[in-house]
């Protein structure tokens, strides 16, 4: 716990304490440790232990649909315990935790809790939408299930959030919408979970119980296929182009990433829908694409450029766009990396567009792009200091840049005083998929 604040050490030790305390009483007077709880209990901690690789970058954590079945089969306080005592199983074994000093790791005790009280909570919201009963066909279970699941994501992105708020000091609700940004969890836990309840539930049925669990199973595993190989080969061609650049300009090494983090930053603060988020991020990775056809010596010349010269370099909006615009996937990229030199006051380039004719996601990526452009060293310039940089900005509001976006960098500026650069493009960054 060194080097985290007093407030979220605070924090993460009543979570941990409270949730342990509720988690001994409900052993000793409200839960029977019976062959499902077991089960249960070790499943979870099996699948914790084997997270399904998205890509180099990212992993599915399908631990959550042990969870979902349990509250199926088990009492809600039943499920906690089973949520709570796979992770720590599964925290125990790993990498031989029993003999490290990590064994006494709050945060990782943190993690444990986050889903066990998530649990807890959406079990008894499956209870409230009338779950199964015996008796009752399974195919009931479908519909508290859905509502279980909402329920369960919900209270679990709630702690998350709130944990990222203390130990960052980021806003609670930027976290909030950050964290609920990709719905792969909130499709295949589910499915899973109902697919494993059905299979422990019919089993004494023999072959229709392997069959809706095996059916089911191999649903979930195609469908997660073709999302996983359609954002794996979108996120190489992405990084093939960022990394051409980068090799081109090797002075602005990181401005492409950073860049989309601001921009991405300032879009989810204006109150923009995630699509329209990633659709501004991915276009701050690749507004510069266009300078892969602007000689190296250009990009690279230390003094102010010969009017001749400029226009070479002003045509690399054009040149990107049209690059941008014949791939599918990016084409709706085309308009920012087109109008992103525009000017407010309509003394950009290419076309001259002023107020808002600029498209927003042109006028939000400017001003992403100007700030970081200002905080790096270029061939005929130092970078500026931070607050330098923040007053540049606030200059060219009205002229530049559109006044209602430099409105919004100012509370977004805000959060980088007080998480610092590096954390705070961590937090915005879309690259994992989890």
């Amino acid at each position: 716990m060194a080097g985290y604040s007093s407030n979220y050490r605070r924090y993460i030790v009543a979570v941990c304490a409270g949730t342990l305390l509720m988690a001994g009483y409900l052993v000793f007077t409200r839960v029977r440790v019976t062959a499902a709880l077991g089960f249960f209990v070790l499943l979870t901690a099996l699948l914790r232990l084997i997270p399904i690789d998205l890509d180099a970058t990212a992993q599915l954590d399908i631990t959550p649909s042990a969870d979902l079945s349990a509250i199926i089969l088990l009492t809600p306080h039943a499920s906690m315990i089973s949520a709570l005592l796979g992770r720590v199983l599964s925290e125990v074994v790993h990498k031989e935790r029993w003999k490290t000093a990590d064994l006494m790791d709050m945060v990782a005790w943190y993690r444990s809790c986050e889903p066990a009280l998530a649990t807890l909570v959406a079990g008894f919201g499956y209870r409230l939408l009338e779950g199964i009963k015996p008796g009752t066909s399974f195919i009931w279970v479908v519909l508290p299930l859905s509502g279980a699941a909402i329920v369960y994501y919900f209270t679990l992105t709630c702690l998350k959030s709130l944990e990222e708020h203390k130990r960052y000091r980021v806003n609670f609700w930027i976290a909030f919408r950050v964290n609920l940004k990709n719905p792969l969890g909130m499709v295949v836990n589910p499915v899973l979970g109902l697919a494993t309840a059905a299979f422990y539930y019919y089993q004494d049925l023999g072959g229709f119980g392997i069959m809706l669990f095996v059916v089911s199973l191999l649903v979930v595993i195609y469908a997660t296929r073709l999302f996983v190989d359609m954002k794996v080969v979108h996120r190489h061609t992405i990084e093939a182009l960022v990394s051409s650049i980068e090799d081109k300009e090797p002075l602005s090494r990181g401005h492409s990433i950073n860049t989309a983090h601001l921009a991405a930053a300032i879009a989810r603060k204006m109150g923009l829908d995630e699509a329209k988020v990633t659709e501004i991020y991915w276009a701050g990775l690749l507004h510069d694409v266009g300078n892969l056809g602007t000689d190296e010596r250009l990009l690279a010349h230390p003094g102010p450029l010969r009017e001749d010269q400029f226009a070479l370099i002003q045509n690399h909006c054009v040149v990107g766009a049209g690059l941008v615009s014949n791939v599918p996937f990016l084409k709706n990229t085309e308009r920012a990396i087109l109008y992103h030199h525009e000017h407010y006051d309509g003394t950009g380039y290419p076309a001259g567009l002023a107020g808002n004719h600029i498209p927003l996601e042109a006028r939000v990526l400017a001003c992403a792009e100007a700030f970081d452009a200002m905080i790096q060293d270029r061939p005929y310039r130092r970078a500026l200091p931070l607050h330098e940089a923040y007053e540049e900005i606030v200059k060219m509001s009205g002229r530049k840049l559109d006044p209602d976006v430099v409105a919004v960098f100012k509370e977004v500026f805000k959060d980088i005083e007080r998480m610092g650069l590096d954390v705070f493009r961590r937090h915005h960054s879309l690259d994992t998929n989890r």
